[in-house]
């Protein structure tokens, strides 16, 4: 809803021993409150399996981190962020 914060994920930032390929994103746009902090994994990296801040996350959420391949194009990738509802992005506390 215009005027509320987005919601964070209950749960935090586990420390990652893993090397998965990953990018972290912030975001401070106009009209939030606080930052949101979230990562980008990439599809199809094995060191996903062992990442400790993937793990972390419930495994029905964890599609929401994870890119999707463009269909026709080769190596695009798509990530959405999604503030609110259903398939909401996971945001961490830091």
């Amino acid at each position: 809803m215009p005027g509320q914060p987005a919601r964070r994920s209950p749960w935090r930032a586990a420390s990652s021993t893993a090397t998965a390929s990953l990018s972290t994103m912030r975001s401070s746009r106009s009209g939030l409150l606080k930052h949101l902090i979230t990562r980008i994994y990439f599809p199809g990296d094995r060191a996903n399996a062992g990442d400790a801040v993937l793990q972390s996350v419930p495994a029905e959420r964890r599609d929401t981190l994870v890119a999707t391949p463009i269909s026709g194009r080769a190596s695009a990738l798509a990530w959405n962020v999604i503030l609110q509802g259903k398939g909401e992005t996971v945001f961490f506390d830091c």
